[in-house]
């Protein structure tokens, strides 16, 4: 009798051997190198992507997930007509039904793709949101003395503050596939309207998820500004009227060093978050000329679109549509909502809104907290960091 072989298994466990893969790099050679393997293969494409393209993402963020994966799929800068269209089906169908969508195993291959390609990406900016936002946080306890465990502060990030900040840039990149426009073009009452409903379906917390995501954003793009100036000075030293200068008085609109043009930065800092993260990413890994080129070629006049609709949101205090009388909760130190769970509402939400969940979108006074991401992190990790024993 011979002895069995992968080839020999039942298609029901090869199906589940390739279940086990986190790449389709593992998944594609071993297709390529067993007929039986593809074959079994062919009868589950569907479910066999999704199910590895899944394992990039937090399983509670599942509806999060199917949002952006859809959103890609929007034309480059939509019209108001297709993007009332995506929200009326996508808020009503998914956002409505969380529960269905945490289950989600199967969606179509062009999805899937999609999110393919999203996974790393997310997976490096939240990594680089973990780098460069604990390094505020420690700065805090420095400047007022509360002391820190820098070991457990720095800590690898815990599945739950994965997944919030996971959370956030998906929310963040969906916005961008919505609302992107022309470089200069102007945002109408109408544009401007829909932005806000976008907004206003999400949870409180989840919107300000987003405004934590959008100073990450603009902090990590001044840094970028800094640098090029830098670069700048050092090429006048050694050569003047480079490259980079040259580029820099080259801009269509005004010299980029200048004081205008240092003047209209932070659009210019706006403008660049619309272009999206994949666009993000290659200023932050770049340098020299190319990303001086990244950067002054997409200077723009535009006006702030995201930070218009946050502060539209707040203005108004436009109650947000997913919000129950439950939700409502007050902290007492000892609340099970409290956990180290995702639903949980997190301590550092809490700690900042005095143990009340705000009803509504209208506490632009967290921008300061913002900074260092008060509500992403464990309840273990901001002991360490000192701040709550601040009142």
């Amino acid at each position: 009798m011979e002895a069995p072989t992968l080839e020999s298994l039942l298609p029901e466990l090869q199906i589940g051997i390739m279940r086990g893969f986190c790449c389709f790099r593992d998944l594609y050679s071993l297709i390529r190198a067993s007929p039986r393997f593809y074959q079994a293969f062919c009868t589950q494409r569907e479910l066999l992507l999704s199910h590895i393209v899944l394992k990039a993402f937090h399983p509670d963020i599942r509806y999060a997930t199917w949002l952006l994966a859809n959103a890609a799929q929007l034309p480059s800068c939509p019209s108001l007509e297709q993007i009332q269209d995506f929200l009326n089906r996508f808020f009503s169908i998914w956002i409505a039904r969380k529960d269905e969508c945490s289950n989600l195993t199967r969606m179509p291959i062009p999805l899937a793709l999609s999110l393919h390609k999203l996974g790393p990406l997310l997976r490096w900016f939240v990594q680089d949101y973990k780098e460069h936002t604990l390094d505020v946080l420690a700065d805090v306890g420095n400047h007022f003395e509360l002391g820190h465990d820098f070991s457990l502060l720095h800590s690898d990030l815990s599945h739950v503050e994965y997944g919030r900040i996971q959370r956030a840039f998906c929310h963040f990149e969906v916005f961008r596939y919505l609302y992107s426009a022309p470089k200069n073009a102007e945002i109408d009452i109408d544009y401007l309207s829909l932005m806000t409903r976008y907004l206003s379906k999400l949870f409180v917390d989840e919107v300000e998820e987003i405004g934590c995501i959008r100073d990450y954003m603009i902090r990590r793009l001044c840094g970028v500004f800094e640098k090029i100036e830098a670069d700048a000075l050092k090429e006048h030293e050694e050569q003047p009227n480079g490259p980079i200068q040259k580029l820099g008085r080259g801009s269509p609109m005004f010299d980029w060093f200048s004081y205008a043009g240092k003047s209209m930065h932070i659009t210019s800092t706006e403008y660049i978050m619309s272009l999206g993260l994949p666009f993000l990413q290659g200023i932050l890994q770049s340098d020299g000329l190319k990303r001086a080129s990244h950067v002054i070629s997409n200077t723009s006049s535009r006006r702030l679109y995201l930070t218009d609709a946050v502060c539209g949101l707040s203005r108004y205090g436009w109650k947000t549509d997913n919000f129950d009388d439950e939700w409502e909760y007050y902290y007492d130190g000892t609340a099970c909502f409290l956990g180290e769970y995702f639903d949980a509402f997190p301590k550092g939400y809490l700690w900042a809104n005095r143990g009340r969940v705000p009803r509504k979108y209208d506490r632009p006074c967290m921008s300061g907290f913002r900074t260092w991401g008060y509500l992403f992190w464990s309840d273990d990790r901001l002991q360490a960091s000192g701040v709550l024993s601040k009142e």
